[in-house]
């Protein structure tokens, strides 16, 4: 091979060496494909937002002090014609406040006298018809203001007094209020939730830059690997194909190939370069088993022969040290080669791989949080175990040497205790696993 392989990493290197080859490459999609998509620059808001002035409530959009005379309104949330000094107009929650207009009177704070609608306001759980009301003098009813209302003024600059100044701006949204133009709305490197899309749209943004979704192909080598039913002595079933897969969609990536392949070097070499083939962008292979170093084991040959070069030969981390990463020179077409012992492979693909694959979609590198470990047994070398979390405190299950899963099952995370530590209560790093475990 003519690359060159880092060896024998610590697990923190090792993770932040992937994600620092690792890089996006963007496209624009539309905004109902965006969420769980991944901004690559970040989006601003084009216009002000809101980008007009807007009544909070239901009710009349006033000019000056009253009473005013009401005359008719625009019927829907345009703006209406302009006010003269003095008068109101019926206007709907969020519509467009009209020229002139200095407040809004609530429906439930106002009383029509000689209107088509009157309310004589003996019944406060009626509301006045504010929409057909267009004639008659508009009067304020007096009653209690609410705390929060009166809060929400105070920090508006609103007046408080009972006197006809004190509706001047009451009850508008102005305009701006959530997001001058240019601001920031979502950084770059952000996973788009549904909110944050919706967010967007009333902003009336139609596409957004992400980053390409990297393809991804599992292949499970062995010739000992079935694909179903009950597996014969000498045999194991493929515990990997659908597990991996689950885990690499919901990180983001889109997995187009899955598969098992006999341990034959020229047959792992043609699937290596048939699915590298098939990608036109970021593309993650995740390879298990064949990464140790008996004759059996073909995977550094293979990935060569199908014109990787090595970037990662091993981990300092147990179970998960006998893990190979390689990259096609100049691109970002990666192969992750994982142990074929099963929880090896699911550590190696949580704390290893998963920083390559959020390099390829422009997340950021996230550091793991650290619990209280109550280890169970001392060791000489960084340690994967799978925990239950509880608060601050991580309890080792049973049943976790490399080549079980039933502990892993139960598990809420992986702990990795340091090497020299334990038994006792340890300072770990806690990796919690991901939906669906």
């Amino acid at each position: 091979m003519s690359g060159h392989a880092h060896d024998g990493l610590t697990w923190d290197a090792a993770r932040r060496l992937l994600h620092g080859l690792a890089s996006p490459a963007p496209e624009r999609v539309p905004l109902g494909a965006a969420i769980g998509r991944v901004t690559s620059e970040p989006v601003r808001a084009p216009r002000a937002l809101p980008h007009y002035e807007s009544s909070a409530m239901d009710g009349w959009a006033i000019a000056g002090p009253g009473p005013w005379r009401l005359v008719a309104g625009s019927g829907s949330h345009r703006a209406g014609p302009a006010l003269a000094p003095g008068t109101a107009a019926p206007i709907l929650t969020g519509g467009a406040l009209p020229a002139g207009a200095t407040g809004v009177l609530r429906s439930e704070h106002g009383v029509v006298e000689g209107g088509t609608g009157t309310d004589t306001g003996t019944d406060t759980d009626t509301d006045t018809d504010t929409d057909t009301d267009t004639e008659g003098m508009l009067r304020r009813r007096l009653m209690p203001e609410s705390a929060a209302d009166s809060n929400i003024e105070r920090r508006r600059g609103i007046g408080q007094s009972a006197d006809s100044d004190s509706m001047r701006r009451r009850d508008i949204r102005p305009a701006a209020e959530e997001a001058q133009a240019g601001n920031e709305l979502v950084p770059a490197g952000r996973r788009l939730s549904a909110f944050a899309v919706s967010l967007l749209a009333t902003a009336g943004i139609d596409e957004v830059a992400v980053a390409h979704r990297p393809r991804a192909a599992v292949f499970v080598t062995g010739d000992e690997v079935i694909a179903g039913g009950m597996p014969d002595a000498g045999q194991v079933r493929d515990a990997f194909s659908a597990p991996i897969s689950a885990l690499l969609s919901g990180w983001g990536a889109e997995v187009v190939a899955t598969g098992i392949i006999p341990d034959a070097p020229a047959s792992i070499t043609a699937a290596l370069t048939g699915a590298g083939a098939a990608a036109s962008g970021p593309s993650l292979i995740i390879t298990t088993g064949g990464t140790a170093h008996s004759a059996a084991d073909h995977l550094r040959a293979a990935t060569a022969a199908a014109g990787y070069e090595p970037v990662l030969d091993g981990v300092d981390l147990r179970p998960g040290r006998h893990t190979f990463v390689a990259r096609r020179p100049g691109t970002q077409q990666w192969v992750a080669c994982l142990p074929g012992n099963p929880l090896a492979a699911f550590c190696a693909l949580v704390i290893v791989v998963e920083p390559l694959l959020a390099g390829l979609l422009g997340l950021p590198h996230a550091e793991p949080a650290h619990v209280a470990l109550l280890a169970d047994s001392p060791t000489d070398v960084p340690r994967v175990t799978p925990v239950v979390l509880d608060g601050t405190t991580a309890r080792p299950v049973a049943h976790r040497n490399a080549h079980m899963l039933r502990g892993l099952a139960g598990a809420d995370a992986l702990a990795v205790q340091p090497a020299g530590t334990g038994p006792g209560p340890v300072a770990a790093p806690v990796f919690p696993l991901p939906l669906p475990r």
